[in-house]
This record gives structure tokens, sequence and C-alpha cells, in this order.
């Protein structure tokens, strides 16, 4: 197997670990590698991407994980992935552990599941005083690339953080919502018409929204260029604009893909 990249979990325990923290902990990992891999392209389909246990040593808790495509063993993606992976942890704590806000972060946008995945990844820690958790990405030969570490106390400050940044979020719907589902209420290839284009988006409102687009060719692809397109559900990516807190238009930015709407 032509393995060239692994990323080594230490957890530094000073008490035993609960099973179920562990075992979540491990899969916000991985659930949160397949989320940057979504973002960056990496791959042409990360969700067949998945993160497998190579190796358990004794010491502490130390497990030695390598990404791997189910579909292809032994595909390796390349090198970056994992260390991409790895820097977007470190900003990741590095920013949670000052701050209790997600104004002012610089990375790419932060949905609320990315800030659910950080939390649980290191529960283990943050109930263990004196404990710590290491992350490293590696190639095979064991040269370091990206290290990271976080100590309990460090991270209890990033889950009081990112809880108060994740209630901030859930008062207010404005803002960029990304791979939502979007479908259409009514539309109009008229401009003068009265009343325009207008959509729903469960995930955001059960009511029918005002739908903009970022560019002329954008509505054409996802209208015209759509059989039937009453009859299906996009994924998009939208800015969401509210009046008092309720969505007033939806301004369509990207168009990811089609679902079939079930009539029944």
């Amino acid at each position: 197997m032509n393995e060239s990249e692994k990323l080594v979990i230490t957890i530094s325990n000073k008490r035993p670990v609960e099973l179920i923290d562990l075992a979540q902990s491990m899969l916000a990992l991985a659930n949160e590698y397949r989320q940057v891999l979504t973002d960056s392209g990496e791959h042409s389909d990360p969700e067949d991407v998945k993160l497998y246990v190579k190796e358990v040593r004794t010491g502490s808790i130390i497990q030695e994980l390598v990404p791997l495509a189910a579909a292809s063993l032994p595909f390796i993606v390349n090198y970056n992935a994992v260390a991409d992976f790895a820097k977007h942890l470190r900003a990741l704590t590095s920013w949670f552990s000052a701050n209790r806000s997600v104004r002012g972060w610089q990375g790419p946008m932060l949905e609320r599941k990315s800030l659910q995945n950080l939390s649980a990844l290191i529960e283990p820690i943050a109930k263990d005083p004196g404990s710590a958790m290491t992350i490293d990405a590696l190639t095979v030969n064991g040269d370091l690339h990206v290290s990271l570490v976080v100590g309990a106390q460090e991270a209890a400050a990033i889950q009081n953080n990112v809880t108060h940044a994740l209630n901030e979020q859930k008062h207010s719907v404005a803002g960029e919502h990304r791979n939502v589902v979007m479908y259409w209420s009514q539309a109009r290839n008229d401009k003068r018409a009265k009343s325009g284009d207008k959509a729903v988006i469960e995930s955001i409102s059960k009511s029918a929204v005002k739908v903009v687009f970022s560019s002329d060719d954008l509505k054409k692809r996802m209208l015209f260029d759509v059989a039937h397109p009453f009859e299906k559900a996009f994924i998009v990516d939208v800015w969401a604009e509210t009046i008092d807190d309720k969505p007033v238009m939806y301004v369509v930015h990207e168009f990811r893909g089609l679902l079939d709407r079930d009539e029944e």
C-alpha cells in the first residue's frame, strides 16, 4: 500500500476516557475532514474518502489514521489534504481559545457543523484536567509537517467560546448558507412582472422567499437548462437577507447539484 501521509492523534489522559467520548471525538474528526475536502475540492467525491485507523499504539491513547478512498483501495489522496486539514484544526483551536464569536474570522466560512465537530473532538480533553491532545500531520516516513497541541484548560475555553458562537448564530438566519436545498415556488421570465422568482429553503424558512441571482447565466442554468425545474430541488449556496430576522430575499451565488423531489 503506497501510503504517503497520516494523522497521529495522541490523547495524553490522566483519567480513563469514556468510550462514547472517544468515539464521538473521532467521528467529529472524520466528519470535519470530509467537510474540508468538500470545501477545498481536493477530491471529486469527498464522500468516498474516509479516515481509517492504521494503528493503535500503547502509551496514553495514540491512533494513527490514514485517508483512503474506499471504492478504490489502496488509492491515497494527496498529502496536502491531510496537512491542510491539520492547519484548519490548528486555526480553529487558536481562534476559539481566544474568541467567542466568528466575527473577524479570516478563514473559510464556518458552518455550525464545523463548530459542533470542534467541540466534540476535544471533549475527552475538556473533561480531564491535566490531559492534552496532540494532532500531528506526518509523512509515512515520520517527517512532521503540521502539529497542534490542545491542553485541558484550553479545551474547556474553546468549548465555552464555541457554545457562545453557536448560540449567536442560532438567533439569526442572515448571512451565507452553503449546500442548502431549494425548490421553486414560482418563477417569472418577464422582468416587468410585479411578482418575481420565489423559492423555499426549508432549513431557513418554510415560507416562499424572493430569489435573485448573482448572474443571469446562473438563473438560466437553474430554470431554462433544467427539464421540469419545478419537479426538482436545487443544492445551492445563498446569502439570506433579513428584516427583523425574517428572510426576505435569497441571493443565489452557487449552483451545486440537483435532486428529484418526492411527489409523494
